[in-house]
């Protein structure tokens, strides 16, 4: 009887550990794909943001293109640039 007695505490025992260690190992799996899911969410806004810029320098590029194929414009040298910078404060209109 002593011996049944051991052998079920010792299978009870084995259960329990085995029950712990899937438990550990479930937070584990749980932590890895909470992490996965937010670093997908990451790359995800990375590739919209990339896909926008993409997109806004095909704009430019199709335009530069154009104005220079079509249209025969070129860009101004810089000696014939002016800049100007806008004021600070409003003109007084009195």
């Amino acid at each position: 009887m002593k011996t049944v007695n051991a052998v079920l505490i010792l299978a009870l025992v084995a259960c329990c550990v085995s029950l712990v260690t899937s438990r550990q190992q479930q937070r584990l799996d749980y932590t890895a794909m909470v992490q996965a899911q937010k670093h997908a969410t990451r790359l995800d806004q990375d590739y919209q943001n990339l896909k926008s810029r993409q997109q806004a320098l095909e704009k430019t590029d199709r335009v530069e293109r154009i104005a220079r194929t079509k249209l025969k414009m070129e860009r101004a040298p810089d000696a014939r640039l002016d800049y100007i910078k806008p004021d600070t404060q409003p003109a007084n209109t009195n």
